[in-house]
């Protein structure tokens, strides 16, 4: 990777940020400049070659100085780092998740009560309740199920004016049935009175 002075300076101040150290290599490897703390097995006469599973290592070479620019950063340190930038961010996630959940759970909870209302109200229909029934609202409900709600209202009137038609026909029938009997009735009465009177006179 080919490298410019005026990147050397801003990489000495972003690595000791993170507890590294930023090293300037003679071609052979050696060490001529370090900012920072070395690790403690580190060889400065061959530190090109260094390799160890607590520190991360990265080099740079610039063919234009002769040089060579060895950026090492504890791995310890540098997952805290990460960390500490990454924790606002799961925080914001699992708000966001929360948020969708009691969201999604307010959905379906408003959804499914004016569903469980609409099904009480059809199981609580009887025959004595008629108007009452028809005559119950849904708040917060959907358009379906208002549209349902709608459907069920009137079809609970029409049975309803269906059931009081019926009675009053049936009532009417009744009533014919009585005054055609009662017309029936008149006949005899008046035909059995005048034979007894006239049985009566008879034996007189």
């Amino acid at each position: 990777t080919q490298i410019r002075m005026a990147d050397i300076l801003p990489a000495f101040q972003k690595i000791l940020e993170y507890d590294g150290c930023v090293c300037i290599l003679a071609q052979d490897g050696a060490l001529l400049y370090a900012q920072g703390d070395l690790p403690s097995d580190a060889d400065t006469e061959n530190l090109a070659d260094y390799s160890s599973r607590a520190w991360l290592k990265k080099d740079m070479a610039s063919e234009e100085y002769g040089f060579q620019l060895a950026v090492m950063v504890p791995y310890a340190a540098a997952a805290e780092q990460i960390l500490g930038r990454l924790a606002p961010l799961l925080l914001i996630c699992g708000i966001v998740i929360l948020s969708v959940i009691l969201l999604t759970v307010q959905y379906a909870r408003s959804f499914s009560q004016p569903l469980i209302s609409l099904t009480n109200k059809i199981k609580g229909v009887t025959l004595e309740n008629l108007d009452a029934q028809s005559s119950l609202k849904l708040q917060n409900a959907s358009d379906e199920i208002l549209y349902l709600n709608q459907v069920f209202s009137d079809m609970s009137v029409r049975l309803n004016k269906m059931i009081e038609e019926k009675m009053t026909q049936q009532a009417m029938q009744a009533e014919l049935k009585y005054r055609v009997l009662q017309y029936q009735i008149n006949p005899h009465f008046i035909y059995n009175t005048l034979d007894v009177i006239g049985t009566m006179g008879y034996e007189n």
